[in-house]
C-alpha cells in the first residue's frame, strides 16, 4: 500500500479525538497517571486545565480555554462537563476491553522521533480502521525503537493491515508487519524462554521499558470494578444532607436552612473548669435532645445549640436551671441571624466532616461503611488526625488546583471573638457532645482501587482547607 495521503483533522477533531483517548477503553485503565486522577474522588471529576495541561494538548493552548470547552461540548457521549465549564469525567461505565491482545499488530521500520510523528502515524494507521491506540515503543532512555504497536478497534481492521498488499509503507519505507501475538512468540523464542511460563499482557500497552510492569487497574483487582459506596446521609435539626465526595454537604451558608432562635449565647462564666454533664443533667425533663454546647478553653462565654426554635418559656427554664457555669453567674442573650446561622452551619459540615472520615474507615470485611450518621454532630477530636491527603501531580510537574473551602466571615474580635472564632474555622476550644438522637502519572504513588465509574448526578463539592479541631467532653 502506497504511503499516506496526507490530509489532516481540523483542529478541533484533533484536539477532542486526543482529549478523549485519555477516557478511553484503551487507556484510562493502563494509564497509571490519569487513573489517579479519575479515582482521586468519587465524582471522578477532573481538572480540564490539568488535562490541558499534557504534552499533547499544549499545541491548542494559543486557542484560549473558551475555545477548547466549546470543542469539548461537541462530543458525542465519551465525557461530559461540568456545570462550571471548568471539570470533565467519563460518563460511560468503564468495562474491561475484550481480545485485544489478539486486536493488536506490531510494526517496524519508521522514521526517528519528531514532534509530529505521532500524529502522522495515527493518520497512517487509520487508513486500515478505527485505531483504538498507537503506541510508539521506547528503550529505558525513552527513545523511540522505529516500531509501534497498534490496537484496531475490530479484527476487520486488524485483516486489512496485516493483509494489505502490496505491503504497508510509511512515508516510502516499507514496513515489517505481523500480529502481535507473533511478535511476542518470535522473541519468546529468541530468548530461549518456555512459552507456557510467559503470559502476554492482554492489553495493547508497550509495557514499561526495560522489562517494567505495565499498570493495569483490572489486574490490581480482577474481580472487576467494586461495587459503589453506599450515599453518606447525615441529619440535622430533623433534615437528612447526602455528601459529596469530599465529605461536605452541598448548601452555601447563604442557602442553609436552620431553626431560628435555636441557639443561644450566654455570658460571664468563671474560670472554673465546666462539667458539661451536670450542665446538661437539669434539661433533660424538658429537651429532647439535649443541647451542644460550644465554649473555647479558658472563655468566660459560648453558645448552646438546641434542635428546635426556643419558646420564652424555654429560656426562661434554661436561666433557671443554668444560673452558673465554671463556677460564674451566666447572662443570657440572643444570637444574631448572622452569628447564629454561622454557627448551625459550622455544625452541619463538622458533623458532615466526621461522619465522611468514618464512613472511609474499612470495615473487617476490608470494605468502607456508608450509610446514615445521625445528629451526633459532636464536633470533636479529628479521626484523621496526621492525615496527608494524596493527590496526583501534573505530567508536567504541575499539581490539579482546587479551590478552597466557602468563604468564611472574619473575626471581629472583641467580645464578639468566641461566636466569630467559629465562623472563622478557630475551633481550637472544647465542644461537648450534642446527645441529640441517631437518625442514620505520579510515579510510584499508591494506586487506588477501581470503583464505579459511571456519571454519578451529584452537585460538585470543593475541597476543604485544612482545620484544627476542638476537643470533646466525653
Amino acid at each position: 500500500m502506497a504511503a499516506a495521503v496526507d490530509t489532516p483533522l481540523a483542529d478541533e477533531e484533533r484536539a477532542l479525538k486526543q482529549f478523549e483517548f485519555y477516557f478511553t477503553d484503551a487507556n484510562l485503565p493502563y494509564d497509571k497517571f490519569m487513573w489517579k486522577l479519575h479515582t482521586q474522588s468519587d465524582d471522578h471529576w477532573i481538572p480540564i486545565a490539568t488535562i490541558a495541561s499534557f504534552k499533547r494538548m499544549k499545541e491548542f493552548e494559543p486557542k484560549g480555554t473558551e475555545w477548547l470547552l466549546n470543542v469539548l461540548r461537541t462530543s458525542t457521549g465519551l465525557i461530559e462537563i461540568d456545570e462550571t465549564g471548568t471539570k470533565v469525567r467519563r460518563a460511560k461505565d468503564l468495562v474491561q476491553p475484550k481480545d485485544q491482545f489478539e486486536r493488536s499488530v506490531y510494526a517496524k521500520g519508521f522514521p526517528d522521533e519528531t514532534p509530529d510523528l505521532q500524529v502522522r502515524l495515527e493518520t497512517f494507521f487509520g487508513q486500515f480502521g478505527k485505531v483504538n491506540a498507537v503506541r510508539m515503543r521506547r528503550t529505558e532512555e525513552k527513545v523511540f525503537k522505529n516500531s509501534v504497536f497498534v490496537e484496531f478497534d475490530d479484527f476487520a481492521s486488524v485483516k486489512s493491515f496485516l493483509e494489505a498488499d502490496p505491503k504497508p509503507s510509511f512515508e516510502g519505507t516499507e514496513l515489517l508487519t505481523m500480529s502481535k501475538e507473533a511478535y511476542c512468540t518470535m522473541k519468546i523464542k529468541e530468548k530461549g524462554l518456555d512459552k507456557k511460563g510467559v503470559t502476554p499482557r492482554t492489553h495493547s500497552g508497550t509495557g514499561g521499558a526495560g522489562g517494567r510492569k505495565q499498570f493495569d487497574a483490572f489486574q490490581q483487582h480482577p474481580g472487576g470494578p467494586k461495587k459503589e459506596k453506599e450515599p453518606v446521609v447525615v441529619k440535622f435539626q430533623g433534615k437528612e444532607y447526602t455528601l459529596d465526595g469530599q465529605g461536605k454537604v452541598q448548601v452555601s451558608i447563604d442557602e442553609f436552612e436552620f431553626a431560628k432562635g435555636s441557639a443561644i449565647k450566654f455570658t460571664g462564666a468563671g474560670s472554673g473548669d465546666p462539667k458539661f454533664g451536670e450542665i446538661k443533667n437539669p434539661l433533660k425533663e424538658k429537651f429532647t435532645p439535649l443541647p451542644f454546647i460550644k465554649m473555647d478553653k479558658g472563655a468566660t462565654e459560648g453558645v448552646f445549640g438546641f434542635g428546635k426554635t426556643l419558646s420564652e418559656e424555654d429560656v426562661a427554664f434554661l436561666k433557671e436551671k443554668v444560673p452558673t457555669i465554671g463556677g460564674g453567674e451566666v447572662t443570657w442573650e440572643p444570637l444574631s441571624e448572622e452569628d447564629e446561622r454561622a454557627f448551625h452551619y459550622w455544625r452541619l459540615q463538622d458533623q458532615a466532616k466526621r461522619a465522611h472520615t468514618d464512613a472511609q474507615t474499612p470495615n473487617q470485611k476490608g470494605g468502607a461503611k456508608g450509610g446514615r450518621f445521625g445528629n451526633k454532630d459532636r464536633g470533636g477530636k479529628p479521626h484523621n488526625k496526621g492525615r496527608n491527603d494524596s493527590k496526583p501531580k501534573s505530567r508536567n510537574d504541575s499539581k490539579p488546583k482546587s479551590k478552597s473551602d466557602d468563604a468564611k466571615p472574619k473575626s471581629k474580635g472583641g467580645e464578639d471573638e468566641p461566636v466569630e472564632a467559629l465562623k472563622a474555622g478557630k475551633t481550637r476550644g472544647e465542644v461537648e457532645p450534642s446527645g441529640e438522637s441517631a437518625g442514620q502519572g505520579i510515579r510510584g504513588a499508591a494506586i487506588p482501587s477501581i470503583v464505579s465509574t459511571g456519571a454519578k448526578r451529584k452537585a460538585e463539592g470543593e475541597s476543604e482547607s485544612p482545620e484544627k479541631k476542638p476537643k470533646v467532653e466525653e
